[in-house]
């Protein structure tokens, strides 16, 4: 009984994730994100995400306001923005899909940072 006492104070003075490991690793996922945006996305969404990319103009669809997503949808689509970004939630508005599928050249946790910034830039009005 000792023993379990002790095992539970240590677990709460020193717990395997502290929140400040947390924090600096949703940085990191976050800095990801940015690069992953600006590398992939940036040509056509714009560095700010508004869809005025300097392909924008030369494409049938103007590209999506990324930081409109959660003011039209209500709250933050992240499972349906995975899928459109790894190709497997096919866009109408793309006709023969402009949008490249980067489900084959992104691994799913580099699509996860991704989301998680294109979160991060979300604008309520």
């Amino acid at each position: 009984m000792v023993a379990l006492v002790g095992v539970l104070v240590l677990a709460v003075l020193f717990p395997a994730h502290p929140a400040s490991l947390q924090a600096t690793g949703q940085k990191e996922q976050l800095a990801q994100g940015r690069k992953l945006f600006m590398q992939y996305c940036a040509s056509c969404h714009g560095t700010d995400g508004r869809g005025n990319g300097p392909v924008s103009l030369s494409l049938r669809a103007t590209p999506t306001d990324l930081t409109k997503l959660t003011l039209s949808n209500g709250e933050f689509p992240a499972e349906r923005l995975q899928a459109v970004i790894a190709g497997t939630d096919a866009l109408t508005s793309h006709g023969t899909r402009e949008m490249p599928v980067w489900g084959g050249t992104l691994r799913k946790t580099e699509i996860a940072s991704l989301v998680k910034y294109l979160a991060s830039i979300q604008r309520l009005m």
